[in-house]
């Protein structure tokens, strides 16, 4: 058995892949991987599997470090259904290989934000070598995506405009077809909304961290907390811009972003961070009206935080992105009852703004966060819109927003378009395409040499009839020069000249 402990005779055995880093402090992927972990683990037999784990205890699943090799190999055996997200496919083939239903989250539709990673670097340098490299960065997201799409038997993405998008992706894949559409119109069987969710618990505060414990912020100021990351396609310099404009007015606002580095080993510090700090400082607000706390918070610890903020924010610019993302982390502002002031774009925004949880402001406006902050620090609207989120929260709880996984691991299936026999697969379909590209690209350049030996056969016939042209012209100017033609020719011009005057007179 490959992991340690016995199979329990009636349990589906799933096993989940995280590209993420599991330890006491986790960014959003691997806090999504870890609650799917413990709210799924109440029926199944769950196993969650990363490149890298620290000392965590897990509730009611395992945990384990594995890097590819006969572990996972192993692992991939024991189990039923195989659930992955982002590039684990490409990296870890045996997954593939293993024969079991996939479930791919499709959370994050990674290549978009390549895309501004490659604007960033377009900005940042000229350099040729640079951008040829985050283009081929792009490519590479891509690709796995699309390995993925091919690959996958049941999809699950965060809200309905992302699974718009997702279709969309499926359908040019042709993951839409009549095997997978006849027995389900909706398409909920092949793709369906697993937004992120919050613990059914109530967050409880167990220490101070900010008002009155940080240096520079007092036990009344009104706390803006940014709880994400800083991340290159995220906009935390309107926001920074806004509170600093405040902070001439007004000396109890405070923004604090609560983590800028990625938890997982190795991860570079993000650009846009970088310019976070650097425009703090020239504004002259760093750690005095805008706090960043440089590593990342332990996931135990982010509600003592959230509990002792007044409004959760979060920036971003417009770009496809945001249209298409869905903001892991503003999940904990939900749990914790915050009011929320967001930019207008993305699928979160548009419910901030419809349910009444906070403001919402126009990408890249300035005085629009001014205000929106001045609105929301009044402390009876704060509880109206505080009182909303509450309420908007109820339906988001893990154990509530796993089921459709949960539906999957009671009757684990392949996809309908891989069980049918006379459906073609996409590789199969690109190589019949390659093969009458090439029968075609055969049969035209048969025509061609055809056509060229006709032509020619038609210039040999021409240079045949030029060389017996000549020989019958040579021939004429013979026949010409004799005596007798002379005479002949003489004797005619004569007869013709007779024949005229015969008949005038006639």
């Amino acid at each position: 058995m490959p992991i340690g402990r016995p199979h329990q005779v009636g349990r589906t055995r799933l096993l989940i892949v995280t590209p993420d880093f599991i330890s006491h402090s986790m960014a959003g992927i691997a806090v999504r991987h870890w609650e799917f972990a413990r709210a799924l683990s109440k029926e199944f037999e769950v196993t969650l599997v990363a490149d890298h784990v620290a000392e965590v205890k897990p509730e009611g699943f395992e945990v384990v470090c594995s890097r590819g090799g006969e572990e996972l190999a192993g692992l991939a055996a024991w189990s039923d259904v195989i659930f992955v997200q982002g590039d684990r496919l490409s990296i870890y083939p045996v997954l593939k290989e293993a024969g079991k239903p996939l479930i791919i989250d499709l959370i994050c539709p990674n290549h978009l934000e390549e895309l501004e990673q490659v604007k960033l670097a377009h900005e940042q340098s000229a350099s040729a070598d640079v951008s040829q490299e985050h283009l081929q960065q792009c490519q590479l997201v891509l690709d796995r995506n699309c390995e993925q799409l091919r690959a996958g038997d049941f999809f699950i993405c965060g809200s309905e405009n992302q699974k718009d998008f997702w279709l969309g992706m499926l359908s040019a894949l042709d993951r839409i077809n009549p095997h997978t559409y006849n027995g389900d119109q909706t398409m909920n069987s092949l793709l369906d909304i697993v937004p992120f969710g919050v613990p059914s618990r109530p967050p409880e505060q167990r220490r101070r961290v900010l008002k009155g414990v940080l240096n520079g912020i007092g036990e009344d100021d009104l706390v803006l907390l940014w709880n994400g990351g800083i991340w290159d396609w995220l906009d935390p310099l309107t926001v920074i811009h806004a509170v600093s404009r405040l902070s001439k007015r007004r000396e109890d606002i405070k923004l604090v972003f609560m983590g800028a580095r990625h938890p997982r080993p190795g991860a570079r510090f993000p650009r846009m961070a970088e310019r976070a700090f650097t425009l703090a400082r020239e504004l002259a607000v760093y750690q005095s009206s805008v706090f960043f706390n440089e590593d990342w918070i332990p996931y135990h610890e982010r509600e003592n935080f959230l509990l002792e903020a007044d409004i959760g924010v979060y920036c971003q610019t417009d770009h496809l992105e945001a249209r298409f993302a869905f903001r892991t982390r503003v999940l904990d502002c939900f749990w914790a009852g915050l009011p929320i002031i967001s930019t207008r774009g993305d699928y979160l925004s548009g419910e901030i703004e419809r349910h009444g949880m906070g403001e919402v402001v126009e990408i890249g406006n300035v005085e629009g966060w001014e205000q929106a902050i001045l609105t929301l620090a009044d402390k009876a609207l704060r509880e109206r819109c505080s009182a909303n989120v509450k309420e908007y929260a109820k339906n988001l709880h893990w154990e509530t927003v796993v089921q459709p996984i949960a539906e999957f691991c009671r009757h684990p299936r392949f996809a309908a378009d891989k069980l049918a026999p006379l459906h073609v697969s996409q590789a199969d379909q690109e190589r019949q395409r390659a093969e009458r590209l090439q029968q075609e690209r055969d049969q035209a350049l048969q025509r061609a040499q055809a056509m060229e030996q006709d032509l020619q056969r038609t210039l040999d016939q021409m240079e045949s009839l030029e060389k017996r042209k000549g020989e019958l012209q040579m021939q004429l100017d013979q026949i010409r020069s004799t005596p007798l033609y002379r005479l002949l020719h003489a004797e005619l011009r004569d007869l013709k000249d007779v024949l005229r005057r015969l008949g005038r007179k006639l």
